[in-house]
């Protein structure tokens, strides 16, 4: 269905309408607490649940789940509705996500325009927080659960930093991955180190590149680090990379469209064509040799994109693709208006303006139970 935009909220009806067509996302929000919501808890919960109950008009009870098989396969989109552009207001079911976003954001402005991956990311990490499992030991010895042990490029032990909250949730499971970021000391005494780091969301730069997927192998490359002393001299001291340790069946990426002008202040939009393909497939020179030694490198498919028109940051308007339907054909959703006809494939893959791509493994199965 369509999304009433009254005060300038393109930005959170794109990011709806394609987080709702994802069947993985749907079944999490199918399966909640029924006792806990009525408590009143898992607000979050409630209030996206809510949304697809109103962006699905034929919305169905869940089927009892069966805690002993609690894994959900088919993180595709959803199949079995079609779309229809009788528009409803964000605000009118979910208004406690609304009003916690505009408390939560620094200039909170009724009717200026925000941050679609922002906002998306907010969505994600409420939703973690209500919903995740008791915390895990933490390593700091320089090897995984499985007894898997993190070497530097001699060979030697290294050591593992955990950068982020070390709880689990059925939305880590869901969507994202970690990366590891690995420095070499090139003085001093040569010691290399990594954080491991989570994301939900992975912002990838597009300044200087034409497809995604050089952007991806830059992000993946290593990174000079630069030290200038009182004199002036420059030189390098260390060097950085990032490889991905765990991708989850979700893969969002948000091409950072935007460079930032130290001397004036203000943001400038790239509007360079980035080529995304429609099927994703994972180099090995992005993974750790821990990713390489216990899973298969996953493939993706795109299911969805957020398109933005206009020049500037805190203006312009968002469009959301998708694909949705029987047939998994994709469509357009402009706030209160949903195209009735397929879109072709240059239309989907052809956007100059893409700024976030859905992409999802279609094999993959989630496990919703702790661990």
């Amino acid at each position: 269905r369509g999304l009433v935009n009254n005060a300038n909220l393109c930005y959170s009806n794109s990011v709806v309408q394609n987080i709702c067509p994802l069947s993985l996302f749907v079944e999490f929000l199918k399966q909640c607490d029924v006792a806990e919501e009525r408590r009143g808890g898992r607000t979050f919960h409630r209030a996206i649940r809510a949304l697809c109950e109103n962006f699905f008009q034929d919305w169905k009870k869940p089927k009892p789940i069966d805690t002993s098989k609690a894994a959900w396969g088919g993180a595709g989109v959803t199949t079995t509705r079609k779309a229809n552009s009788n528009p409803f207001d964000t605000k009118d079911v979910a208004g406690v996500v609304l009003d916690k976003w505009l408390k939560f954001i620094t200039e909170p402005k009724h009717g200026r325009q925000q941050d679609a991956a922002e906002f998306f990311l907010f969505i994600l990490e409420h939703l973690h927080e209500e919903c995740k499992f008791m915390q895990r030991a933490k390593n700091v010895k320089g090897a995984d659960e499985d007894g898997w042990c993190h070497t530097d490029r001699r060979g030697r032990k290294k050591d593992i930093r955990l950068g982020v909250d070390n709880y689990d949730s059925p939305v880590r499971r869901m969507f994202g991955g970690t990366y590891q970021r690995d420095s070499y000391m090139l003085k001093g005494q040569h010691r290399e180190s990594a954080v491991i780091e989570h994301f939900n969301i992975l912002d990838v730069p597009v300044d200087g590149y034409d497809t995604l997927v050089k952007a991806l192998d830059a992000w993946c490359s290593f990174e000079e680090c630069i030290d200038e002393d009182d004199s002036g001299h420059r030189q390098k001291t260390a060097e950085t990379q990032c490889l991905f340790d765990q991708l989850r069946p979700i893969l969002i990426l948000h091409l950072k469209r935007y460079r930032f002008n130290k001397f004036t202040g203000a943001s400038k939009k790239l509007e360079h064509m980035v080529a995304y393909p429609e099927k994703l497939v994972i180099s090995k020179k992005w993974l750790t040799k821990s990713f390489l030694s216990k899973y298969e490198v996953p493939t993706y498919e795109l299911v969805g994109l957020i398109a933005h028109d206009g020049q500037r940051v805190n203006s312009g308007h968002y469009r959301a693709m998708c694909r949705y339907g029987a047939n998994n054909e994709w469509y357009q959703f402009n706030d209160t208006s949903v195209s009735p006809h397929p879109l072709r494939k240059d239309q989907y893959l052809g956007q100059r303006t893409a700024m976030m791509l859905y992409y999802v493994d279609t094999n993959a199965t989630v496990d919703i139970r702790p661990h």
